[in-house]
């Protein structure tokens, strides 16, 4: 694994760990399973969802990249926020 994957993985652990936390009877969050149509975030819960995902990535999140379709699962937001995509 290269070092660009396992800074990700690294980054994308506390975002899983904080949907799981919220959703304990979910074993495994698949990296391309859409996170609101699946139950596994809803509306309320992404405001303080995006504060995780600023923390992972260091820096907060320009609010015109605040849009939906950026963040539908986790392989969105590692692409979008975190700089690769997930297998």
């Amino acid at each position: 694994m290269s070092n660009d994957v396992n800074n990700i993985n690294i980054q994308v652990a506390p975002l899983v760990k904080w949907l799981k936390d919220r959703k304990p009877e979910l074993e495994t969050i698949p990296m391309d399973a859409d996170l609101v149509t699946e139950g596994i975030l809803d509306s309320l819960q992404f405001v303080n969802f995006l504060f995780v995902i600023e923390q992972a990535r260091g820096e907060p999140i320009p609010q015109d990249l605040v849009i939906p379709s950026n963040f539908t699962t986790l392989n969105d937001i590692a692409r979008n926020f975190l700089g690769k995509v997930m297998r």
